[in-house]
């Protein structure tokens, strides 16, 4: 293959758009090569390059990018004519064999029997995620409603939110299957926008606790200073 890089006779628009099919390809070839299946990644935004490298809003002044702390993930709306839920992906998984890339997507606490928490998970329609590896500093807190609040109101500043359990799910999975990294690892979780009502009260899902044994989905039950935010930005 030639190296764009040095080739002179190509302008930086070129360049920039070989770029770009570079990393759909290099999607497609991800979910072909762990799971046996076709998507179609979206287009990505023309001004990628600059998100990327521009200095990360919660750990930049640290010297690092965007690129340096994200993940840059396509959530898919379907696979192979149906829509795409979690529930597929935990099937996906069990069906993978891929040398010491074993992973499973469980629900962890007792109180999902009550009724079907799959059904809880929002999944919207197709879309490119940036998700950071690690929750936000300084939002481990022992999350009551107003704090979750005003962690929410910051992020929104960046043009961050609160990730979905799925775009969560997926970039934590993708990530391992491609790098082996175990990101948000058992006790750590972030929060998610989704919620879940065990009872009288609706909870926030979170996504984490990664471990040998799986990735884990449960709600934010109790106070706990594992529970923080990853930022996340749709593209």
């Amino acid at each position: 293959m030639q190296d764009i890089s040095t080739d002179e006779s190509r302008d930086d628009d070129t360049i920039i758009f070989i770029c770009y099919l570079d990393l759909i390809r290099a999607e497609k070839a991800r979910w072909k090569t762990f799971f046996n299946v076709d998507i179609e990644p979206l287009a990505l935004p023309a001004n990628l390059e600059e998100i990327l490298n521009a200095p990360c809003p919660f750990w930049g002044k640290q010297g690092k990018r965007v690129k340096d702390t994200h993940m840059l993930t396509f959530i898919p709306s379907e696979i192979q004519g149906a829509r795409f839920v979690l529930q597929k992906l935990k099937e996906m998984l069990e069906k993978i064999n891929i040398p010491n890339r074993y992973c499973r997507v469980s629900m962890f606490q007792k109180e999902w029997c009550r009724n079907d928490p799959w059904e809880c998970i929002k999944q919207g329609s197709a879309r490119w995620v940036l998700l950071t590896k690690e929750c936000v500093p300084d939002t481990f807190t022992e999350m009551e409603v107003l704090t979750l609040f005003n962690h929410v109101v910051k992020l929104q500043e960046c043009k961050y939110f609160l990730p979905t359990a799925t775009d969560a799910v997926v970039s934590i999975v993708m990530e391992f299957l491609t790098s082996g990294t175990m990101l948000f690892p058992a006790p750590i979780f972030t929060c998610c926008v989704d919620t879940y009502k065990p009872d009288k009260t609706f909870r926030q899902l979170i996504v984490g606790g990664f471990s040998k044994e799986s990735l884990s989905i449960g709600y934010h039950k109790e106070k706990s200073n594992y529970h923080g935010i990853a930022g996340c930005r749709t593209l």
